[in-house]
């Protein structure tokens, strides 16, 4: 049953932070058009390693797996992170903006 608790919580931390990456790219397009790419990959950097992570710990019990699944988050951030800026070419300012607002999900 706590298992069943916990996932609902994990649900409501992904669609909190798909809420507030919309917002977040919304009013960076609002401002300018040209910021939407920053802020849309600063949402995906932070979103989709996210939801990699809790779809592999929903079936993981053991601790060193739940190290490498930690570690795998971690390479797929830097990826994304790397390819926002060296292939899309993004303004840095822009995506760390909204790179840092949406761990702020898992503190609301």
């Amino acid at each position: 049953m706590q298992r069943l608790h916990q996932n609902s919580v994990v649900a409501d931390v992904l669609l909190a932070q798909i809420v507030l990456g919309l917002f977040c790219c919304l009013g960076f397009w609002w401002a300018d058009a040209a910021y939407l790419s920053g802020a849309a990959a600063g949402v995906m950097c932070i979103f989709l390693p996210n939801s990699l992570l809790v779809w592999q710990q929903k079936r993981a019990a053991h601790a060193s797996r739940f190290v490498m699944q930690s570690a795998t988050k971690w390479a797929v951030t830097m990826m994304l992170m790397a390819l926002s800026f060296g292939v899309m070419g993004v303004a840095a300012m822009i995506f760390f903006v909204s790179f840092m607002v949406l761990p702020l999900c898992l503190i609301i």
